[in-house]
């Protein structure tokens, strides 16, 4: 088995060289981030600024253009202004006209003119090919423009009206006025057109002068900023290249077709107006500046790009190779200084193992003869927790019976608050309906009083009935007597005074009834008043006494509630019993159990130390 001083040396010397490692992969990795974060800000700033170049060269190209829109104009006010063009339409020389005009636009490097007379009818053309009918329809349009122009239409000094457009063209009017073979023809064209009245002394419209320059193969002004700044440029049809400068090749001709713009960029540029973006164009990667052309009446015809090779662009390039080249250099000097610290930390490593080994030896002795005491120790724990463990769960057990007795009372209790207070309740309630009762006898003996007051009343009022009477019954007797002393004519009389005195009879006879039954009434009234006043003082006497049961009652409830709340405080306290008991029981379980594991861990221990003992390299004694 190989000594720990031997292990030492070894760990310090792995330890050191990956640490050496690790400092040479981050330094690494450090420096290649940061100059890669470098190269990419100046990368990025100077595409901003190629752009913000290009589209200043796109705005020297739209100068040269309107150098080239002004050389179109300026011919058309030559044409309009002269005097020998005048003669011949006014003499309609026409061959002598057309020969004119040719002359011009060869001079003047005019791609097409036309001189129409008054009604729009073609007089002369350059090229003399041109179709006449497609002629006249780019009269048609010039009237058009005419009017689309209205007050923008510049007079020159000698007062000829022009107007400028900007048209496109199709395949089939390109072909018609003779420039079929110019780039792009097929698929249409693009040009400045500058148009102006011919006037005859007196100021009165004599015809109408058309010229023009077409973008298509129109390279002047793309080789004019390329020679000044070494971009190419290009004037597109849509997404058709028509005019380009800049992408010469020694070996052979541009091919067009690879200079093609795709439908997506096109649109982009449409939609803004301008549009900054990556191109492959003649099968290179260009970084490119494009604006929109846009016709007189407003439409996007076509784009005008300026573009530089992203080749020329290689400062990215320089500076990541350098990156490369200094790493590299970085990393071989990483390497000698940790083959330098190598040889300084084995000697070194060496002493420390030495001064490490020593106070091992002690520590190993030591906890050799702990071993042995932990081992003991643990036996004898073993034992006791296992006896803890037996009390602990007969203590489980009583107090799990305990509690049961404990909630068989609380239950019990429960029952009897249960009723006490269902007996106080019907106590309440008879105590309520009791006191209900009196206050009904109560009014009861008021109106029984009231009665009483109303028989007086009725007795002198029977006491006037009978007085009554007994002046009527005298008044029939004396009505009788003076009927019989009247004799036969009195008879009637009398017979009324003998049924007077019969219904006074009846009346005396009725009041001495109602009298006598008053006076019956008036003593059972009296009874049941006495009788009433017996049971009001009876119901009085039975609230008081059921007054008194409801407070023992409620008295009987509060005190079986604190019984049965007392007991539930006693039940949770056994029942914590039986749980810390129950808990006590595992724990001693589970300290038999760790002791089992001590003895276990200490005799694992003693042999670590043997294999310890074995590291250093000595028997202990």
């Amino acid at each position: 088995m190989k000594t720990i001083r031997f292990r030492i040396i070894v760990s310090f010397c792995a330890a050191s060289v990956f640490i050496a490692a690790a400092i040479g992969i981050v330094v690494s990795w450090k420096l290649s981030r940061g100059i890669s974060e470098q190269s990419g800000i100046l990368y990025n700033e100077m595409i901003a600024n190629t752009y913000d170049m290009l589209e200043g060269q796109s705005r020297f190209l739209r100068s040269l253009l309107k150098t080239v829109e002004d050389s179109v104009r300026s011919h058309t006010r030559n044409i309009c202004i002269s005097e020998m063009v005048r003669h011949n339409i006014e003499g309609q020389l026409l061959k002598p006209l057309e020969k004119q005009l040719g002359s011009s636009c060869r001079i003047t490097d005019t791609d097409y003119a036309f001189i129409y007379d008054s009604n729009g009818k073609l007089l002369a053309s350059h090229p003399k090919s041109a179709d006449k009918s497609a002629a006249e329809k780019l009269y048609a349009t010039a009237a058009k423009g005419r009017k689309l122009q209205g007050s923008k239409q510049e007079k020159s000094e000698d007062m000829s009206a022009t107007w400028d457009m900007i048209l496109r063209h199709d395949a089939e009017t390109l072909s018609l006025l003779g420039f079929g073979g110019r780039d792009g023809s097929k698929d249409g064209g693009i040009s400045l057109m500058s148009a102006g009245e011919i006037s005859d002394d007196f100021g009165d419209q004599m015809g109408i002068c058309i010229s023009g320059k077409l973008f298509n193969g129109l390279e002047a002004p793309l080789r004019i900023l390329h020679e000044d700044s070494g971009s190419s440029a290009l004037f597109y049809l849509d997404t058709v290249p028509i005019a380009y400068a800049g992408f010469e090749n020694k070996d052979k001709k541009t091919d067009a077709s690879t200079l093609r713009i795709s439908s997506g960029h096109l649109a982009e540029v449409y939609k803004k107006g301008t549009a900054n973006s990556f191109l492959t164009l003649a099968g290179m990667s260009h970084i490119a500046s494009s604006s929109a052309i846009k016709s007189t009446a407003g439409e996007n015809i076509g784009i005008i790009s300026v573009a530089i090779p992203l080749d020329k662009l290689n400062i990215r390039n320089a500076i990541l190779s350098g990156s490369i080249s200094t790493r590299k250099n970085l990393q071989y000097w990483i390497l000698g200084i940790s083959l330098m610290a190598l040889f300084i930390i084995v000697p070194i490593s060496y002493l420390i193992a030495l001064k490490i080994e020593r106070p091992l030896r002690n520590i190993v002795k030591g906890l050799a003869d702990s071993v042995f005491t932990v081992t003991s120790s643990s036996d004898q724990i073993a034992l006791a927790s296992r006896k803890m463990a037996i009390g602990a769960s007969e203590q489980a057990a009583a107090a799990e019976q305990s509690s049961a007795s404990l909630n068989m009372m609380t239950e019990s209790s429960k029952s009897t608050s249960d009723l006490t207070l269902g007996t106080g309740n019907l106590m309440s309630e008879n105590i309520r309906k009791s006191v209900k009762t009196v206050k009904l006898l109560i009014d009861l003996t008021e109106n029984i009083k009231l009665v009483e007051n109303d028989s007086d009343r009725i007795r002198q009022i029977i006491s006037t009935i009978e007085g009554i009477a007994f002046q009527t019954n005298l008044l029939s007797l004396n009505a009788a007597i003076e009927a019989a002393r009247a004799g036969d004519a009195g008879s009637g009389f009398a017979i009324v005074a003998q049924e007077v005195r019969t219904l006074a009879k009846k009346t005396s006879e009725a009041a001495k009834n109602t009298q006598g039954l008053l006076n019956i009434t008036m003593k059972r009234v009296s009874e049941s008043a006495v009788s009433v006043k017996a049971m009001n003082d009876d119901f009085e006497g039975i609230i008081r006494s059921a007054t008194n049961m409801g407070d023992k009652s409620k008295a009987i409830t509060d005190a079986t509630k604190d019984l049965a709340r007392s007991i539930e405080q006693i039940n949770q306290g056994v029942f914590e019993i039986d749980r810390v008991a129950q808990e006590n029981a595992a724990n001693t379980e589970e300290f038999a159990n760790s002791s089992d594991q001590l003895k276990y861990e200490a005799e694992r221990l003693k042999q670590y130390i043997d294999e310890l003992t074995a590291m250093i390299g000595r028997r202990l004694n």
